[in-house]
């Protein structure tokens, strides 16, 4: 869950973006699928919720529990809305990142060839969490380059 935007880490390239992701596999996907959707269920209403500007301080402040101190939590996400970062969709941009990723994986000899994230990514747990939760259009979405949609 991530997104880039011009705000993106105080002028550093949105190509650095962190995100993360739920990965299972097809097998435990088909005879586990009611859980998997629970879990992305989950999620998304988190991130809606942690990405709701009326929320900010409470977020900032509980991931300061985990160790960081809130003053780092704060600097590094100064003048960004959380919506930015804490975003559940699987954009062009983030599609894009995790592709560059696979690719750079090959040419670092990290991994022994390249496969197209495509068709590794199965978007419809997250695209029926948004929608029974309404919120098709609550998260920006961007462009493989790191625009708005539409920019």
């Amino acid at each position: 869950m991530s997104g880039p935007g011009a705000l993106f880490q105080q002028g550093v390239s949105p190509i650095f973006t962190r995100h993360s992701h739920l990965l299972v596999t097809e097998a435990y996907a088909s005879g586990n699928a009611d859980l998997v959707q629970r879990i992305v269920d989950v999620s998304v209403r988190t991130a809606r919720w942690s990405s709701d500007p009326a929320n900010r301080e409470e977020v900032l402040r509980l991931w300061a529990r985990a160790g960081t101190p809130y003053e780092h939590w704060a600097e590094d996400y100064r003048d960004e809305p959380l919506k930015v970062r804490l975003n559940p969709n699987f954009d062009p941009f983030l599609v894009g990142r995790y592709q560059d990723a696979v690719e750079q994986s090959v040419h670092f000899k990290l991994s022994r060839r390249a496969f197209d994230v495509t068709e590794w990514i199965d978007r419809h747990y997250v695209d029926a969490a948004l929608r029974e939760q309404g919120l098709q259009d609550w998260w920006p979405a961007y462009q493989a380059n790191g625009q708005p949609v539409g920019a």
